[in-house]
């Protein structure tokens, strides 16, 4: 199983020293990569709608943070430059929101950059004030998503790529570098049937977000159906599950907010038991999104699931230690 941490570039207080300390450990550790998450705006405290506990979304101090989150490719570029192993990826990028010549130019060269590290999480959004601001049509969100992905696997692979859909037409255009991996991994993030079923189309892996292990075992069946219609092996696609994480045992405040039945809560030895759980229900990676935005809250926890969820999960051994 791999295993993966959200990392948090949220917050005015955010210090790109400590960003590079949680990810440069991260590595040492052996977690198999670091995501980002995706937002151009955020909306007013009084405005907001996220479905998913809005007042703990971005930790203890949501009002602060609001509107104050860089930009994730910007993000991914900076960890490249500082890293030499560790996977870098979205979880997820808003496809719809930037014009796919573009999204596809900057996966690629952040894969260029990182000598093939890149893993391209994408969705297709929940903000519907955010795609009024942006201009984009909230309802086509969907139709948007599935072009821009055709769009971009035309772009990262043929030499004279060209393209007529209705979002999206070009022709007679250069289009390098190309990525170093081929195919440069699409992960298609969301906990919705219609999720599964695009994963299944486009991915190699269905990044399940916001979910139980339970949802993601009653939606496997339908997932792998959808990937025979497709023409494509159920079992070479990867299916990944992001859970919020609170250890008990480590003395962090888990904040205001109630916790969601997708969270993962408990200690480090019931934590490591769920994703031993996880792997023999055929997840195969989990990504943790942690509560705390506090550095070395952050660094602890990644610490435990190193010490106590890695040698359950995962074949090697790891340093756990400074």
């Amino acid at each position: 199983m791999q295993i993966a941490i959200a990392v948090n570039h949220a917050g005015q207080q955010l210090s790109m020293d400590d960003l590079a300390r949680i990810a440069r450990r991260a590595e040492a550790l052996g977690f198999d990569a670091l995501l980002s998450g995706d937002h151009i705006v955020l909306p007013l405290e009084e405005q907001f709608d996220h479905p998913y506990s809005p007042d703990g979304r971005f930790g203890h101090d949501t009002k602060k943070r609001q509107g104050h989150l860089i930009e994730s490719m910007t993000v991914l570029g900076y960890l490249a430059g500082i890293t030499e192993r560790i996977r870098l990826g979205t979880s997820v990028m808003v496809l719809p929101y930037r014009n796919p010549i573009v999204t596809a130019k900057g996966w690629a060269s952040l894969d260029v950059i990182s000598d093939g590290r890149a893993i391209c999480g994408v969705g297709v959004g929940w903000s519907r004030w955010a795609f009024e601001a942006l201009g984009i049509p909230f309802e086509r969100r969907g139709a948007i998503a599935d072009e821009y992905l055709e769009v971009m696997r035309v772009l990262w692979t043929e030499d004279r790529p060209a393209f007529s859909g209705e979002f999206c037409q070009f022709e007679g255009i250069g289009f390098l570098p190309k990525p170093v991996q081929n195919p440069l991994p699409i992960w298609i993030g969301g906990q919705s049937r219609v999720a599964a079923r695009r994963a299944a189309r486009f991915a190699q892996c269905w990044h399940a977000t916001r979910a139980t292990p339970d949802h993601i075992v009653q939606l496997m069946p339908y997932f792998r159906e959808c990937a025979a219609e497709a023409g494509r092996d159920p079992d070479e696609i990867g299916v990944s599950l992001k859970r919020r994480l609170h250890m008990t045992d480590l003395g962090i405040d888990p904040g205001p907010a109630s916790f969601t039945p997708d969270e993962v809560v408990g200690t480090a030895e019931t934590v490591a038991e769920d994703a031993v759980r996880c792997r023999d229900l055929g997840i195969t990676q989990l990504t943790y999104d942690f509560r705390t935005s506090d550095p070395d809250e952050q660094l602890a926890l990644i610490e435990a699931i190193a010490q106590h969820v890695f040698p359950a999960v995962k074949p090697a051994p790891v340093e756990s230690s400074h």
